[in-house]
């Protein structure tokens, strides 16, 4: 592929990498892990950590992918602002404190496209 892939990487660059075998889905979501974990800190941008769920899901991307499986974010990490619902979380809206038990767009579509979230973005309440 000739470009390091890393956290910064494009996503079709990820999806090329993934699909060529250059990288993991497991290695890629490390990668988005420890970006977070160095500078979240100081930025305070990401209210919620998923990084168990996150690990879980990209082996399962990777065994989705060695089976033959194919999806268009199939092991692509994203973090998920916290206002989008996904199969496995509600949202808040604007700090309101209520968790809808169903899903909205575009997430249930990023859900169907298996992408990995390790994490979900602060939502300003105002």
């Amino acid at each position: 592929m000739g470009t390091e892939i890393g956290p910064f990487s494009a996503a079709a660059q990820m999806l090329a990498a993934l699909d060529s075998g250059e990288i993991s889905a497991a290695e890629l979501v490390e990668l988005h892990i420890d970006r977070i974990e160095v500078r979240d800190g100081d930025l305070n941008a990401i209210a919620v950590h998923t990084f168990d769920k996150a690990r879980a899901a990209a082996v399962a991307a990777d065994a989705a992918r060695a089976s033959g499986a194919r999806a268009p974010l199939l092991g692509l990490p994203m973090t998920l602002k916290g206002t989008v619902a996904s199969v496995d979380r509600g949202t808040r809206l604007n700090g309101a404190g209520s968790e809808l038990p169903f899903q909205i767009s575009p997430a249930s579509s990023s859900n169907a496209a298996a992408m990995v979230s390790p994490s979900r973005a602060w939502t300003p309440s105002s």
